[in-house]
């Protein structure tokens, strides 16, 4: 849907599903296109962030946070680990287990990766004032845990 088209329609009429997907979708389109030269794409990047908030981490612990299933993690880890942006070790306790870290690379790439986020949202919210960011939020925070709520039924 263009622009101009979303503009002309008010705003209770088009779906909150479909206002998600577009933000979802414009999001990742400008992520893909600044992290270009980093050869980051989709999952990977949250990923990343995740190691970088726990120092390190586990596959099933991402997994679990993001709502999503560890083949998905693997993948992404595997190729976040083929370039060097992560180490993965064993877990001594649990040998089945294994431990998430970011190597110097992935540290580097992370200040890269936020001053990106910080721009996408300050762009997106340059013409919102702070008490409507706050309840946008807010809102989303619930909409997001009533729609896991929902799956898990």
């Amino acid at each position: 849907m263009e622009n101009k088209k979303i503009k002309d329609i008010d705003s209770s009429e088009i779906p909150i599903g479909k206002l998600v997907s577009i933000i979802s979708r414009s999001y990742g389109i400008y992520l893909n296109r600044h992290l270009e030269g980093l050869n980051l794409r989709g999952l990977q990047i949250p990923v990343l962030l995740e190691i970088h908030k726990r120092k390190t981490t586990s596959q099933s612990d991402i997994a679990s946070d993001y709502c999503i299933d560890k083949g998905a993690v693997s993948r992404a880890l595997r190729k976040l680990e083929d370039e060097k942006y992560i180490l993965r070790t064993i877990d001594t306790t649990n040998r089945r287990r294994n431990i998430v870290s970011l190597t110097e690379k992935g540290n580097k790439t992370i200040h890269e990766i936020c001053t990106i986020f910080e721009k996408w949202e300050s762009e997106i919210y340059k013409d919102i004032d702070l008490k409507e960011k706050e309840a946008l939020q807010k809102s989303l925070k619930i909409i997001a845990l009533k729609s896991i709520e929902i799956n898990n039924e």
